[in-house]
């Protein structure tokens, strides 16, 4: 029997790309927009639609390559065991950058604890991706040192940088800056970028969320009787099952 699959937020940045590219292809607001689905066979020679399809699997395949590569960079770990996501915030670092490597790409936001003489963090690639901010994935979709959004607002960093000062001007520079081709991403303008962030997001919180789920008894069997095995706990989970939920007796 295979072992089963580690949560969500264990895994490594090599574990984070092959996941993604298990995502069903082409789905809306999934991250499963990244790679465009397989078209129908060509009924003789090649096709526009096959050409159209290699470019956007190449270009799924940059921005792919660009996520994985940020988040080495933002973790300071292979990857290794880890706690599931935590309600509470961590220790914030208020400068939000805690030292000169680590985390080129910006995909941090000051919530997370740094490691000591890095602007990376502790966590392992899946426990940051489990609790990422909008805008610290775009960044790391982008793949453009320093990033291109600011990651706990997404606005872009030229506008806060250059921007008016007045909010309301600000939302409407940001607007426009959307539009804005980012040479790291094939091209692709911010506003694309936002847009498949969206959906990747998405798909990392439901995975995220049933992760959470599936290990809740072994991680309350831990606390009360770490000596107990898994398939003792199954057993007492269907004993249970039966007679609580099922009414069959004691």
């Amino acid at each position: 029997m295979s072992p089963p699959a580690p949560p969500f937020w264990e895994l490594t940045s090599s574990e984070v790309g092959a996941w993604i590219r298990q995502l069903a292809p082409g789905v809306a607001n999934t991250g499963g927009m990244l790679f465009p689905p397989r078209p129908d066979p060509p009924t003789g020679g090649s096709s526009d639609d096959d050409e159209g399809y290699r470019a956007a699997s190449a270009r799924g395949e940059a921005l792919l390559s660009n996520l994985v590569r940020a988040l080495d960079s933002a973790s300071r770990t292979g990857g290794g065991a880890a706690g599931p996501p935590d309600a509470k915030r961590p220790r914030p670092d208020p400068d939000g950058v805690g030292g000169d490597r680590g985390d080129a790409y910006g995909m941090l936001d000051g919530s997370f604890a740094r490691t000591a003489g890095s602007a990376g963090s502790d966590l392992p690639p899946g426990a940051i991706l489990s609790r990422i901010q909008l805008g610290g994935l775009v960044n790391g979709l982008a793949g453009r040192p320093g990033g291109v959004v600011d990651a706990p607002t997404c606005i872009p960093s030229c506008v806060l940088r250059d921007g008016p000062a007045d909010d309301g001007a600000r939302r409407e520079a940001a607007k426009e800056r959307m539009a804005d081709a980012v040479d790291t991403a094939c091209g692709l303008t911010l506003g694309e970028l936002v847009r498949l962030a969206k959906g990747l997001n998405r798909s990392i919180a439901a995975r995220t969320e049933m992760d959470v789920l599936a290990t809740t008894p072994r991680r309350i069997a831990d606390l009360f009787c770490p000596e107990i095995t898994d398939d003792e706990l199954s057993s007492i989970r269907k004993r249970v099952h039966d007679t609580v939920v099922l009414g069959l007796g004691t």
